[in-house]
């Protein structure tokens, strides 16, 4: 194999090339790949010219690294991989510089020079690539290369013992979920049953227990949706892709192709306001001030506007957070059914055929849900309050938002990152039901294809590491100080907003002095 220097990797991505670094190897991935990627495409285009060593290993088994991905090694980089080694400094991705597609300057004359064509303000160049970037300019954290590359040499230690100890291996179908099945049933059976004594007597109690009952089943099972969208259930993606789907899409009217797709983003460029979909919630709610600038999506290929509305809403963002959230999951069908019409996979990818699959799905939702449920109750207030509680129920339990503090993006490692930006929530171990696993969100995020139920194992495991090996505090807090953190990012924010009105307020009527 050829080794390319900084330089040469950063010239072919400027040329279109998507290079993808395992360090030494490195991959080019193909274009054509990205609309058939399981994990979508912008899992790799927010890779590239990065090392992805961390991620790749936690995405994918060791033969698909091995074995599939093997074709596309076309170089090595000759990188220092030791001890004291700083290891590859990550490039820009083109996607992360608005600059996807890469654009390819157009020769019309034999006149134009060289000149002209690098002031071309559309034009990549190495230096927009690989601009320098230093550790010092950011927050005071160990945010120096050689840190960085120390912490993705130990997490790999880490997943190793983890893999030792069998944690990370695939359960056998349906092991760790006998007694979530009998509260999975026991709420579907017993929502069945208030529905039919209320479609009886017409009593608007009777319409609430049922729509209660059927939210706080939806409510659990989005968890086994989200066991399934991660590769956790079996270990076998199309498997679980498929009990996704029957849970997610048919029995939920959700896209689980949607979710994972906008979920894998979310886990790779945690709370980066421009590029992560999940903290994307403008008019409505804004968790970083960097939302004031009116960023670019590089998820929804938009702009996110701080326009008029957001400017009213956002100051009272943290007294409406918990009303809004309650009607969250019709936003959630906005945003699925949109992905599932417009962001078509290639149709020689396997997601093809399961997106007509969720069609399907999605029309038998509404076939049962509306054309039988809501038909069969009394009166349209009663309808219209079914739908309501039902769906306020479903009001995500697990509420810790990370705090984005700056652009950090490209200085931080994979597992500095998932250690910034996640906290968990500790609560006994018969309550872990109630979050989903989701109160376990470090280990969930260094290492997403691990069951739920063996979290808690691995976050001693990470623990441990983190105390012995780096010297650094495992984060954690309980249900209500990880609620009082979110409305206090949520309170910040808005105060923020409240005294940028007042200045322009006051600019507005000549009463400031410069």
């Amino acid at each position: 194999l050829p080794t390319l220097s900084r330089r040469e990797v950063a010239c072919r991505i400027t040329r279109g090339e998507l290079l993808v670094l395992h360090p030494p190897l490195v991959y080019r991935v193909p274009r054509a790949w990205l609309d058939l990627h399981p994990g979508g495409p912008h899992a790799i285009l927010h890779y590239v010219g990065r090392d992805a060593s961390c991620e790749i290993e936690a995405y994918h088994t060791a033969r698909t690294v091995q074995e599939r991905m093997a074709r596309w090694v076309v170089a090595k980089v000759d990188v220092d991989d030791s001890d004291l080694g700083e290891g590859w400094r990550d490039m820009t991705p083109p996607i992360q510089l608005g600059k996807w597609p890469v654009p390819i300057p157009t020769i019309t004359a034999p006149t134009t020079t060289i000149a002209a064509t690098a002031a071309a303000p559309d034009v990549l160049t190495i230096d927009m690539v690989d601009p320098p970037l230093r550790p010092e300019d950011y927050e005071h954290l160990p945010l120096t290369p050689a840190y960085q590359a120390h912490l993705r040499r130990s997490v790999k230690r880490l997943y190793a013992g983890i893999q030792s100890k069998g944690l990370d291996t695939p359960p056998r179908f349906l092991a760790g979920y006998g007694p979530s099945l009998v509260i999975y049933t026991t709420l579907a059976l017993f929502s069945i049953w208030c529905y039919r004594r209320a479609v009886v007597s017409h009593s608007t109690f009777d319409y609430i227990l049922a729509a209660v009952c059927l939210g706080a089943f939806y409510h659990q099972v989005t968890f086994v949706v989200h066991d399934a969208g991660h590769t956790a259930l079996t270990g076998s993606w199309l498997i679980d892709r498929l009990w996704g789907i029957a849970l997610g899409d048919f029995l939920g009217g959700l896209s689980v192709g949607w979710w994972a797709d906008n979920h894998n983003v979310h886990h790779l460029v945690t709370n980066a306001p421009e590029h992560d979909p999940d903290i994307q919630h403008l008019p409505f709610f804004a968790i970083s001030t960097r939302f004031f600038e009116s960023v670019r999506s590089t998820y929804y290929n938009r702009l996110v506007a701080f326009d008029g509305f957001a400017k009213f809403f956002l100051p009272h963002q943290h007294k409406l957070y918990y009303l809004i959230m309650c009607f969250a999951r019709f936003n959630l069908f906005a945003l699925a059914y949109t992905f599932l019409l417009t962001r078509w996979p290639g149709r020689r990818s396997p997601l093809f055929k399961l997106r007509i699959l969720e069609l399907v799905g999605i029309a038998f939702f509404w076939a049962w849900f509306g054309g039988i449920v809501l038909r069969g109750i009394d009166t349209a207030a009663h309808r219209w309050l079914y739908v309501i509680v039902t769906f306020a129920v479903t009001s995500p339990l697990h509420v810790q938002l990370s705090i984005p503090r700056g652009s950090l993006e490209l200085l931080e490692s994979h597992p500095h990152r998932q250690l910034r930006t996640t906290m968990d929530i500790s609560c006994p171990t018969y309550l872990d039901f109630l979050h989903g696993g989701l109160n376990f969100q470090t280990p969930h995020h260094f290492f997403p294809r691990i069951p739920r139920f063996r979290f808690r194992a691995v976050a001693k495991e990470i623990e441990q590491w983190l105390k012995e090996g780096e010297g650094i505090r495992y984060k954690k807090m309980t249900f209500v100080e990880g609620n009082r953190s979110v409305l206090g990012v949520l309170r910040d924010v808005a105060q923020q907003v409240e005294l940028l009105a007042k200045v322009a307020e006051k600019d507005a009527k000549g009463e400031l002095h410069h």
